[in-house]
């Protein structure tokens, strides 16, 4: 299995196949530099004791928050939280609430979501398809 991520004129690669990286460079000039900590937003961990690669994108999840001035938001624990049930009374109530909302751009910040479920979070998709 060989996974490939492109990402400008980097190209960092994964292979899990003994000689892959040769069969490559047949074809391509390759240049080992490190392994990768950040592609396209996401935090890239390597845990070589434990086998495993772990893959977060907190910092971009709290750049959306700051971005889009959510962060006294209503918070749960978990996006399908059965037990929080959003009424009418959930919106903004005051002037100053209701212009805070009306500045923001709901586009934007359901892109940015939907950058976040494609990468890390495959639950958002749930909840959008519900």
């Amino acid at each position: 299995m060989a996974i490939l991520a492109v990402h400008m004129d980097d190209m960092p690669i994964t292979v899990a196949m003994l000689g892959a990286k040769a069969s490559l460079q047949k074809y391509f000039k390759i240049v080992d530099i490190r392994p990768v900590k950040w592609l396209l937003g996401i935090c890239i961990n390597w845990n070589r004791t434990e086998h495993s690669i772990t893959l977060s994108q907190t910092a971009y999840i709290n750049s959306i928050i700051t971005h889009f001035h959510l962060e006294d938001a209503f918070i749960v624990k978990m996006p399908m939280d059965t037990n929080v049930h959003l009424t009418k009374q959930s919106t903004p109530d005051t002037d100053e609430e209701q212009e805070h909302m009306s500045k923001l751009s709901y586009l934007a910040l359901v892109g940015s979501l939907m950058y976040v479920s494609m990468g890390t979070h495959q639950i958002l998709l749930m909840l959008s398809a519900t």
